[in-house]
């Protein structure tokens, strides 16, 4: 269902792809296929044999002798080999499938030893292995403005307890229960972006102690992480940021709330309410930082994706965001009833630009139906996207 979105690697991917295949050709060098010595599956060398195979007798992982919960070297095996007794995948010399040396061959590894491959196996594996798990950070979701769920965040806070609705509905648990570290932020309600860029800077430090982490941010949480990335030090410690939803470009109905009276309400407010956040969903301040970050984000190394979304049918637009998705439609074009498409996208020489997989207003984006009377389905659908969104940031 997404994999559209998926279709580009960053480089440190493809990197483990190499390794695996670099190794896989100098094995077949050295090895050969169904040969009878030098082969995979052999008697000798291979993976599965006596020797120095994995799950084998002497240098295998879970050997005998020098291994990992082995005795010797080797993953469950007694010598060398992985399944196998001497040095071969599944066979007792050196080949795949055979005897000898090569694609139904009768001699040996090109004059190698059994321990020069495996040794050259041991390396590579361990590489291997190192590529596949260095981007496993954990998941940070990160909230947009003026959270709805703002009160029962509090109470869960000082109550220690997980009651109420998540803004992130059930998208955190459906993360973890498929293995992956997922952690959810609060920041200010609805403050300026500077303020919640250091205070997201804070909650993540607090939070793990991981050496980076993958962020997933909804609608203005995207700038708050842009920010703090940029302006406070974070490109080491961010590996990745999708977004979904956010303003890049600013929404023009920030310009048109706040033009209209929308701006002293926030002034009258700032004894009570911070409300300085709306300022900074402005076409013009958004568009200042696109600028001024222009270099910055396009050397940090952070891989940046830009996930859009828009509901094309008005009446399947939750109730109070309908007379925002008209004014949006008419002046700017598809929406998801807050954000147009065109600032959801933001910059296709720096972001991955990918499509939420169906239509979803703002808050189905989260996994919110409230329109819906029995959306266990849809619900469940959303959290899947973010699976897919984790999986992708985090498989190499």
């Amino acid at each position: 269902m997404f994999a559209p979105m998926l279709t580009e690697e960053p480089a440190q991917h493809l990197e483990a792809k190499h390794q695996s295949q670099r190794c896989a050709r100098e094995l077949s060098v050295h090895c050969g296929s169904h040969g009878e010595s030098a082969g995979v599956h052999g008697e000798s060398a291979g993976v599965h044999g006596e020797s120095a195979g994995v799950h084998g007798e002497s240098a295998g992982m879970h050997g005998e002798s020098a291994g990992v919960h082995g005795e010797s070297a080797g993953v469950h095996g007694e010598s060398a080999g992985v399944h196998g007794e001497s040095a071969g995948v599944h066979g007792e010399s050196t080949g795949v499938q055979g005897e000898s040396a090569g694609s139904h061959g009768t001699s040996g590894l090109h004059g190698g030893s059994s321990a020069g491959l495996r040794d050259r196996l041991f390396e590579r594996w361990t590489h291997y292995v190192t590529m596949q798990l260095v981007n496993d950070y954990p998941i940070i979701l990160h909230h947009g403005i003026a959270r709805f769920d703002e009160l029962f965040v509090s109470l869960r806070e000082k109550k220690g307890s997980n009651l109420g609705p998540h803004y992130y509905n059930g998208v955190r648990d459906y993360l973890r229960e498929r293995g992956f570290e997922a952690i959810e932020t609060h920041v200010e309600f609805a403050a300026s972006v500077e303020t919640r860029a250091h205070t997201l800077r804070e909650k993540i430090l607090a939070a793990t102690t991981s050496a980076k982490v993958h962020i997933i941010a909804h609608s203005m949480g995207g700038l708050d992480a842009r920010h703090m990335i940029v302006d406070l030090g974070m490109a080491d410690r961010v590996a990745s940021l999708t977004t979904i939803a956010t303003p890049h470009n600013g929404s023009l109905l920030a310009d048109e709330l706040l033009g209209k009276g929308g701006d002293k309400l926030v002034s009258a407010l700032k004894p009570y309410l911070d409300l300085d956040g709306f300022h900074d969903l402005t076409v013009e301040a958004c568009g200042a930082f696109n600028v001024r970050a222009a270099d910055a984000e396009g050397s940090n190394g952070v891989r940046y994706i830009a996930v859009s979304a828009y509901e094309e049918e008005m009446h399947k637009v939750f109730t109070p965001l309908i007379p925002s998705w008209r004014f949006l439609e008419k002046h700017v074009g598809p929406n998801d009833g807050l954000v147009p498409v065109s600032s959801q996208e933001w910059n296709a020489e720096r972001a991955e630009i990918r499509q939420f997989p169906f239509r979803a207003d703002h808050l189905n984006e989260i996994g919110w139906f409230p329109g819906v009377m029995f959306s266990s389905k849809e619900e469940n659908a959303v959290r899947e996207v973010y699976a897919e969104l984790a999986r992708a940031v985090t498989s190499t």
